[in-house]
């Protein structure tokens, strides 16, 4: 009998802290103020302020002295050998794509003191996350527009046999370049090849990473096989919070693993009754609990946004 990771007898086990059942302030993974303004890295870039940090890094703001172009450096924490080489292969993977919706990598290196650093692209801007919280639930307009572009993102990294396994609001940017918004992509921290099991070794036995309210019912068991369409499941999640405000499973815990596996969603209009009967048809379609009856690729899912945008647009005229 397959269990999801974690799964007793009694039910579904407390995961580790590696599963993010939502946002959690947490202080730096290391002081800030260690590198202080004015820091040279590689001879190239002078790091500014400190713009942000997650559970193992520190993001700066920086500027190649000689371009002077600005950057981002994301700095590792000194820490375990699996989330180095996780680290390093984000850079290579992210560092891979080249697309105008996802973040550039331009390069990476070590500290004097051996910390691995990745340096970006510098975005302005607001991650989804951020506007959802500050203008509320979205038009249907705007949330296929957004989710196109997202598409057109990960159809890149599908190509490329890549898999993101980690979307969520808070991993995609609303960016200004060069006077218009654009959308980019981060954050390929946990990403991977799919179809290949070369770094199953760096997830440790009945560990789970990502966000479980974004994850798709495979990546919540131990013997689950991921492709592109996990990355699909988790755009349907995406889409689903941008309409409604909310996740289509909510709850903590062992409860919410649950109802990932076993319950069928809401459709979207249940909560938000403007919301077309095309739009439910999308989001449950990318919310299959089985990967093949969802969209077959992200293009094929992106052109049926598109359509649900135009005919909304055409019964509201």
């Amino acid at each position: 009998m397959r269990r999801p990771y974690g799964a007793t007898r009694a039910g579904i086990s407390p995961l580790g802290p590696r599963v993010c059942f939502g946002t959690v302030k947490r202080p730096p993974p290391f002081d800030p103020r260690s590198l202080p303004p004015g820091t040279t890295l590689g001879g190239k870039y002078e790091l500014g302020a400190p713009i942000g940090w997650g559970e193992h890094s520190v993001v700066y703001v920086a500027t190649h002295r000689l371009l002077e172009r600005k950057a981002a450096v994301k700095i590792l924490a000194k820490t375990d050998d699996a989330t180095e080489k996780r680290f390093a292969r984000e850079a290579r993977l992210a560092g891979s794509l080249s697309a105008p919706n996802i973040v550039e990598v331009y390069e990476i290196g070590r500290l004097d003191d051996g910390r691995a650093f990745m340096v970006m692209e510098y975005l302005e801007g607001e991650t989804l996350e951020d506007r959802l919280q500050r203008k509320g639930p979205f038009s249907i307009h705007e949330a296929m527009s957004y989710g196109q572009q997202l598409l057109h993102a990960l159809a890149v990294a599908h190509e490329a046999q890549i898999v993101h396994r980690d979307l969520r609001p808070e991993n995609i940017f609303m960016a200004r370049v060069r006077g218009e918004e654009v959308l980019k992509v981060v954050d390929f921290g946990i990403s991977r090849r799919f179809g290949n099991a070369g770094d199953s070794h760096l997830t440790r036995p009945g560990e789970l990473l990502g966000s479980v309210g974004f994850l798709a019912p495979e990546q919540l068991y131990e013997d689950g096989v991921i492709d592109h369409r996990t990355d699909l499941y988790a755009v349907g999640v995406l889409l689903y919070r941008l309409l409604t405000g909310r996740l289509p499973f909510e709850g903590k815990g062992s409860m919410l693993l649950i109802q990932v596996v076993e319950k069928e969603p809401a459709p979207p209009s249940a909560h938000r009754k403007e919301l077309t009967a095309d739009v439910d048809r999308v989001l449950l379609t990318a919310l299959s609990k089985k990967k093949e009856d969802r969209f077959s690729d992200a293009e094929g899912m992106a052109e049926a946004l598109r359509l649900t945008s135009l005919f909304a647009q055409y019964v509201s005229d």
